[in-house]
């Protein structure tokens, strides 16, 4: 008997599984923007510090280069830029608008969420309608799955949007699609 319910239990967490793994990998490959957005939030990553000056982690670049690039193809009207101060002692909202002026977005198309210390976090700080959220590819399912079923975020007419990558693709990144998944499953459980 208990190895019966043990056989049924594992092809129950199986299933759910699989399920919140197609859903990650549904946000995979190219998206054309039919639409502009008032607001391209940009979700913030981690900053490195080397001899006290912030450098950009890969995550941190390609996430804040794709909203550069679509502010320049006038898909988004305004920047803004997600992030707290992180591990290095960095703002990260602040790394990522020295960027955003040095490739000459006005700055006053630019806001900064210097308090956007998670996904949550962000959603609930940035604007509400007319939006575009930029992130990684297998971080973009939490943005959408928060920003759909959350209703206290009162958020609408939102969309998310795959960051490039302009190196290559994340060593960790299997890492971080389980992250993602275990993050899934914890807030669709607990919240």
């Amino acid at each position: 008997m208990i190895l019966k319910t043990l056989k049924y239990g594992t092809l129950g967490v199986t299933g759910v599984l699989s399920v919140i793994f197609v859903y990650i990998f549904s946000f995979y490959g190219d998206k054309e923007l039919e639409k502009t957005y008032k607001f391209g939030v940009v979700f913030g990553a981690k900053v490195v510090n080397i001899d006290n000056k912030p450098h950009f982690s890969d995550a941190l670049f390609d996430r804040t280069m794709t909203g550069i690039n679509l502010f320049k193809a006038g898909k988004i009207e305004n920047l803004v830029f997600s992030g707290g101060v992180d591990n290095s002692g960095f703002s990260e909202a602040k790394v990522m608008k020295n960027l955003a002026l040095k490739h000459k977005v006005p700055e006053n198309k630019i806001i900064l969420d210097e308090v956007g210390n998670n996904t949550l976090a962000t959603l609930k700080n940035a604007p509400k309608n007319s939006v575009l959220y930029i992130s990684n590819d297998f971080h973009l399912s939490r943005i959408n799955y928060f920003a759909k079923n959350y209703n206290h975020l009162e958020i609408t007419n939102f969309d998310v949007f795959p960051a490039e990558y302009f190196n290559v693709r994340y060593t960790k990144e299997p890492f971080f699609v389980f992250r993602e998944a275990m993050a899934l499953v914890y807030y669709s459980i607990f919240h």
